[in-house]
């Protein structure tokens, strides 16, 4: 049977790109699985002060899974994101046979309540510390003003060589603070700087000249601010009123 020659090119052409194709397809499986792409090298950088060898060998070894070509980069990342302490992770392949991580770790400026961690840019997490820290108390949605108020609460403090240890924020917007010494200072719903600076101003004609240090003052007041005394130094003074009515009775 005769067939047009233009037929039997359009045919042969027709079956060389099915051959081509299955011969593309065959390598296309094979490929991924070629020594060639193997990952002989892992490099983790960063500032690690926390992270442990043993934590980060135990996310390569859970969540590095194929070759550089069939690496999931998303979920290697992920591993190591789960880790306490780590704040960001960079992971990219380098070619031919490399993956580089980078981590960036938390750093660490304040606890958060008792159960918690505070980095400088606002970020609450999870992590074990026994550095010696200020303390913030407060609803999760106010840690960057916290953050504020906490910078200038000490530097108004910074001339009487206070700082504050405790920064408490309640559901009302109420603040209060507890100095390194124990003192505690009631600021109130506005937060005023200005009071604390008339505290300041004035401290070493009244605070700094009693004889025992406030247990707490009380700064909401528009033209001054109410002291208490401990607990102890109050008994003290009854029992001493006790005894001098008793001897002069």
């Amino acid at each position: 049977m005769w067939v047009e020659p233009r037929i039997q090119i359009t045919v042969a052409n027709i079956l060389m790109m099915l051959a081509i194709g299955v011969i593309a397809f065959s390598l296309t499986l094979k490929i991924p699985d070629m020594p060639i792409f193997a990952i002989h090298k892992v490099r983790i950088s960063g500032n690690l002060q926390h992270l442990t060898r043993e934590q980060l060998q135990l996310v390569i070894t859970k969540d590095l899974r194929g070759n550089l070509l069939t690496l999931d980069i998303d979920r290697l990342r992920d591993g190591f994101v789960k880790l306490p302490w780590v704040d960001k992770v960079s992971v990219s392949r380098a070619w031919p046979e490399a993956v580089n991580i980078v981590v960036a770790e938390h750093d660490i400026f304040a606890r958060w309540g008792s159960d918690g961690l505070v980095d400088s840019s606002g970020k609450i997490f999870s992590a074990a510390s026994n550095a010696f820290l200020p303390i913030f108390n407060g609803p999760k949605d106010s840690v960057s003003i916290m953050l504020q108020h906490y910078a200038e609460y000490n530097r108004i403090l910074s001339p009487l060589g206070f700082k504050v240890h405790v920064l408490d924020l309640s559901q009302r917007m109420s603040w209060e603070i507890v100095l390194g010494n124990g003192l505690l200072i009631k600021l109130g719903e506005q937060a005023d700087e200005q009071r604390l600076q008339r505290f300041v101003d004035v401290y070493s004609q009244t605070v700094g000249k009693l004889p025992v240090m406030p247990s707490d003052v009380d700064l909401r007041y528009s033209n001054g601010f109410a002291m208490r005394l401990p607990a102890s130094v109050k008994k003290q003074a009854v029992a001493h009123n006790a005894a001098l009515e008793k001897k002069n009775g």
